[in-house]
């Protein structure tokens, strides 16, 4: 087993406080994403840069873990991670804020048990297998703080204007209909006042409004005609959800919980995918150095 020198010391140090760094910019990202409230759209650049720092969480974190000499030097890193999260969150809550610090570096300090304790019962050690419970405990820690978030920064809004995403959805197709239905039966009355009165009286009287019989379909617009459909759509949705805003944050706090935790598997994938070239990177750079030790194995039989 590796001596503790000060240069393991220090290289420990070293990715631990990357950890801090890496956990802050997670959470501050998360955050910003969240103050948007573009909860009904695709952000492909919030989930490009969110997918790599968690990645970047957990090779950092994995590397600590290969130079772990006993448990006890796993609470570091998990203290970095901690303390990313409370530097993030403080300005929001300092009461709540550290009973999710205290909360997350539990499941964190559990959990680096738990892969510790796998490491030691492996002849060759495989990065993929050890970091399992852990990874997946990092990234639950990090879904749950999206949804706290919203939480969070629900405190200064009085309502999630959820109909305003609603209308830019479905307001210009509905317009389309509507102005289509309202030009066939503009045509129909031109053709029956045109019949009835003849072309010229039907000409003179559009003239007054400076509209040609050749394309006065085209000022039959929800526009031109006074009608707000954004307004009205928002107002129907806003009646329809008034009973149940109570229930609105914590349904959206769910459903961003799901979009991490969405991330989050193709995170780990690409961690197992690259866990064995980083880790190769690491002892060819010298920040690992790999070591034998003659082990007994046990076995039950019959």
């Amino acid at each position: 087993m590796p001596v503790s020198t000060k240069t393991y010391w220090i290289k420990l140090g070293i990715l631990s406080f990357l950890l801090a760094l890496e956990t802050y910019g997670l959470v501050f990202v998360i955050d910003q994403f969240v103050l948007t409230q573009n909860y009904f759209g695709i952000d492909w650049q919030f989930t490009l840069i969110s997918m790599l720092l968690m990645l970047a969480i957990l090779h950092t974190y994995a590397l600590t873990m290969g130079a772990w000499n006993q448990f006890s030097h796993s609470i570091i890193p998990a203290t970095g991670i901690s303390l990313g999260i409370f530097a993030a969150l403080f300005t929001h809550s300092l009461y709540y804020t550290s009973l999710i610090t205290v909360f997350s570096w539990l499941i964190l300090v559990y959990d680096g048990y738990q892969s510790y304790k796998t490491k030691n019962m492996l002849i060759k050690f495989d990065p993929r297998l050890i970091f399992s419970i852990s990874a997946q405990g990092i990234l639950l820690i990090v879904s749950l703080l999206a949804g706290v978030l919203v939480l969070f920064e629900s405190a200064g809004i009085t309502t999630v204007d959820i109909s305003k995403k609603v209308t830019a959805l479905v307001s210009q197709p509905v317009k389309t209909a509507v102005e289509a239905q309202l030009k066939n039966q503009f045509d129909t009355q031109m053709n029956n006042f045109g019949g009835t009165f003849g072309s010229d009286a039907l000409q003179n009287i559009l003239s007054t409004y400076g509209i040609s019989t050749d394309n006065a379909d085209s000022f039959v617009t929800t526009e031109n005609l006074g009608i707000n459909f954004d307004q009205i759509i928002q107002d129907q949705i806003n009646k329809v959800l008034a009973p149940y805003q109570a229930f609105i944050l914590p349904v959206i706090a769910l459903i961003i919980f799901g979009l991490l935790q969405f991330m989050a598997f193709f995170v780990m994938i690409l961690f197992k995918m690259t866990s064995g070239m980083v880790f190769s990177a690491a002892i060819a750079t010298g920040l690992l150095h790999k070591s034998t030790i003659t082990v007994q194995k046990e076995e039950l039989n019959f």
